[in-house]
């Protein structure tokens, strides 16, 4: 069995096109903006669970699943486009 979850953020190769200051000023306006209630709703009528992370925590995860989710590709045979 596979569960799979999706998270949404500003990836951390964004920093290439972005000055990293500005990515670090944009980040507590994405959180406010999760922890907003009215924003928090709308999101779970779509299925969306919102949570409030440091840019430190969502690049801690994506290092976490990436070779988890790498694996699983891998042995399904699907091939990078």
């Amino acid at each position: 069995m596979v569960i799979v979850s999706a998270s949404y953020g500003v990836h951390p190769s964004v920093r290439k096109q972005m000055p990293y200051d500005s990515l670090r000023d944009l980040a507590p306006v994405g959180r406010r903006t999760a922890g907003d209630p009215q924003t928090q709703k709308r999101l779970r009528a779509r299925g969306i669970e919102p949570s409030q992370v440091t840019s430190e925590e969502f690049a801690a995860l994506l290092r976490k699943e990436i070779p988890k989710w790498a694996k699983v590709m891998k042995a399904a045979g699907v091939q990078p486009q």
